[in-house]
C-alpha cells in the first residue's frame, strides 16, 4: 500500500471515527469543566490506574482547598479596603503600617493595651466589630465616612443642619457598637487621640474626625471631647 495515498474508508468507518472523536472530546470537555488540567486529562484518558471515584474525590478535595484559600484572600481584601475607607489612605506604606497592627493575635498590641485598659475594658474592646467583617454596623460606619467626605467636599460646615445630622449618625453607630459601655467608648477614643503608639485601633481619616469633633463641639459650645468613637 502506498502510504502517500489515503486509504479508502467506508461511510460506516467515517461515522465510527467521528463518533469516537466526539466522545473523546466530550470526555475532555467534561473533565476540564470540573477542573482537571489538560495534562492530567491526558493521563486519565490514556492511563486508568485510579478509579473515576478516586479521581473525582481527589479533585473535590483540591477544589475545596482552593475555595478556602479564596475565602481567606477575599477576607484580607475586604479588610484592606475597609482600612483604606476608614483611614483615607493614599499610598501602600500607610496602608501596611495600619494593617499590620490589626491582627487579633498581635502580642505587642495586647501588651500596649494592657497599660491603658482594665481587663473588663479589654474584653469590651475585643468584642467590637473588626475590619473585614461583613456586618451592618461596619457597613454603616464606612458609608458614614463616605458621606462625611462628600459633605467636606461640598463645603458643608459642621455647625450646619447637615453637619449636625452626620454627627448624630456617628453617635448612633457608636452606641450600637458599644451598647451600655459609654465610659469605655469615651476612654478608648481619648486613648486613640492622645497616645502616639499604635494600640491596634483602625486609623481614622483626620479630616473626618476633625469634622465630627467640630460638629460635636458646636453642640456643647466648645467641648470637643467625643463620648463615642
Amino acid at each position: 500500500m502506498d502510504i502517500l495515498k489515503p486509504s479508502k474508508i467506508s461511510e460506516g468507518g467515517h461515522r465510527y471515527y467521528d463518533e469516537e472523536a466526539v466522545t473523546q472530546l466530550y470526555y475532555i470537555l467534561t473533565l476540564k469543566e470540573i477542573g482537571f488540567p489538560l495534562i492530567q486529562i491526558k493521563a486519565i484518558i490514556t492511563n486508568q490506574e485510579k478509579s473515576p471515584m478516586e479521581l473525582l474525590q481527589m479533585q473535590m478535595e483540591l477544589i475545596q482547598s482552593k475555595i478556602e484559600q479564596l475565602k481567606k484572600n477575599k477576607h484580607t481584601l475586604e479588610s484592606v479596603i475597609q482600612v483604606i475607607e476608614l483611614g483615607g489612605h493614599k499610598n501602600w506604606e500607610d496602608i501596611f503600617n495600619t494593617f499590620k497592627y490589626l491582627s487579633p493575635i498581635n502580642s505587642k498590641v495586647t501588651e500596649k493595651r494592657e497599660k491603658y485598659f482594665s481587663n473588663e475594658e479589654l474584653q469590651i474592646l475585643n468584642t467590637l466589630p473588626k475590619v473585614g467583617q461583613d456586618t451592618p454596623v461596619v457597613a454603616d460606619f464606612i458609608n458614614l465616612f463616605r458621606d462625611i467626605r462628600q459633605a467636606i467636599a461640598d463645603q458643608v460646615t459642621p455647625d450646619s443642619e447637615n453637619g449636625q445630622q452626620l454627627a448624630n449618625k456617628w453617635f448612633e453607630i457608636a452606641k450600637e457598637m458599644y451598647g451600655e459601655n459609654a465610659a469605655t467608648a469615651k476612654k478608648a477614643y481619648q486613648v486613640y487621640r492622645t497616645k502616639k503608639e499604635n494600640l491596634g485601633f483602625v486609623y481614622l481619616d483626620e479630616d473626618v474626625i476633625s469634622f465630627i469633633e467640630d460638629a460635636y463641639g458646636h453642640q456643647l459650645k466648645g467641648d470637643g471631647n467625643l463620648h463615642f468613637l
